[in-house]
């Protein structure tokens, strides 16, 4: 374990699931070999990737008392999605999503006590349009009641588990990391979750919620892996990561700054830094009860042809 100490501010409090260590000797779910071997199943084979420019989390800091608060319209056009709404939010003028589908953005105030989540976020006709929105106390668990949701299918805070360049630069991450991968379990997610977009119905399908570490054991510095790779490394063998969305590959995510012409990233972390990082070291830690609050009925599956107008929906 690494001796140094925190100096980065790290969202949530204490005793929340996002702040918590591993113990030394954690109980392993019965099934974790077969989920580790679903990894190897996205086309990725495996390989632990980075979103960084895309499809990640851009976020903006800002003083809420003097920040223009801005009014939030919706948009409903798809069958799945689940909006949860905020009235308004102090947008700032410069604030720009993810350029993706997914269109995420995080602003926090300058105490860091709140945030505003959005998903599919736009300009459109000079005012803002989303599909979901919704405020974080930073101050607490970040864990909401089963069924409910947020802007990331598992109903993760967007800021928690996002990995920053501060905590690379100061060298430890201390908060759990969040991961996304090719289609989670079908109609199940297990707390810290409270919802899941989960499609697949292969036998060792991740459900949303589940927590992975990487094996304590292994000796990072033999692995092929830059510094900043080294530090994620690290963090995935003390905090591990917890599953929170879908995506085409495996991927942790990292802030977006794709908005600014020089990325802090540059030079320092890329999307296939993570590439030696070993997917069978890997093991998914005992799950905690299975819940399904929340999932429509008719929730599409990785055979049906609704599953279409749900990649669509962001």
């Amino acid at each position: 374990m690494s001796a140094k100490t925190t100096t980065c501010w790290r969202p949530f409090s204490d005793k929340s699931p996002w702040n918590t260590r591993i113990p030394a000797n954690p109980a392993i779910d019965s099934r974790s070999g077969i989920m580790i071997n679903d990894l190897s199943l996205c086309s990725c084979k495996g390989k632990i990737g980075m979103n960084i420019n895309e499809w990640s989390i851009p976020v903006f800091y800002v003083d809420d008392r003097t920040t223009r608060w801005s009014e939030i319209s919706y948009s409903y056009a798809k069958k799945f999605c689940h909006p949860h709404l905020l009235e308004s939010a102090p947008i700032p003028k410069h604030a720009k999503p993810d350029p993706q589908g997914d269109a995420h953005l995080c602003i926090i105030n300058e105490s860091k006590t709140k945030s505003w989540d959005f998903w599919a976020l736009k300009k459109y006709e000079g005012k803002w349009l989303a599909r979901s929105a919704r405020g974080f106390d930073l101050r607490g668990t970040g864990v909401l009641k089963p069924g409910e949701g947020a802007c990331r299918a598992a109903g993760f805070p967007l800021i928690a588990g996002l990995i920053r360049p501060e905590e690379i630069k100061q060298g430890i991450i201390e908060h759990a990391l969040v991961f996304a991968y090719d289609i989670p379990k079908r109609g199940a997610y297990v707390t810290p979750a409270s919802n899941s977009d989960g499609m697949s119905t292969r036998e060792g399908a991740i459900p949303e919620g589940a927590r992975l570490q990487l094996n304590p054991k292994l000796d990072i510095e033999k692995l092929n892996l830059n510094p900043a790779a080294k530090i994620i490394a690290r963090a995935l063998q003390e905090y591990g990561m917890f599953l929170g969305d879908g995506a085409g590959d495996i991927a942790i995510y990292a802030e977006n700054f794709a908005y600014k012409a020089k990325s802090p990233w540059q030079g320092i972390l890329s999307e296939k830094d993570l590439y030696g990082i070993p997917y069978d070291e890997l093991r998914v830690l005992k799950l905690p009860g299975i819940q399904n609050k929340g999932i429509p009925l008719d929730w599409p599956s990785d055979k049906s042809s609704d599953r279409d107008k749900l990649l669509t929906c962001g």
